[in-house]
């Protein structure tokens, strides 16, 4: 089957199913399922997945020939601080509180 035609098909094949399942008020664990399962059986039907593909030893052998992805440039995660990052820092709630605010107003 022409992957132009697959994909579509099996888009609508999953969205049609949980579609059929939320009308018919299905529980959640029935909806993720039934839609993992037409999916699933979408999939062999147009011939995306072969059924001799999914043998434990093929997909040993599979993962042994897959090369392992090294990161060349790993996201480092540090924290922000507000000095660094360009925004003013936080505003005393303290002028607010003392009345000070008032002053600028002539009361």
């Amino acid at each position: 089957m022409k992957e132009s035609i697959r994909r579509p098909l099996l888009f609508l094949i999953t969205v049609g199913t949980g579609s059929l399942f939320i009308i018919i008020d299905a529980s959640l664990d029935v909806i993720i399922a039934g839609t993992v399962v037409a999916g699933f059986c979408a999939l062999l039907i147009t011939g995306a997945l072969k059924i001799a593909d999914l043998k434990p030893s093929r997909l040993r052998a599979a993962l042994r020939e897959r090369p392992e992805k090294k990161e060349d440039n790993p996201i480092r995660r540090h924290r922000i601080s507000r000095s660094s990052s360009g925004l003013p820092p936080p505003r005393s709630t303290s002028a607010a509180c003392s009345g000070h605010s008032l002053h600028r107003y002539g009361r």
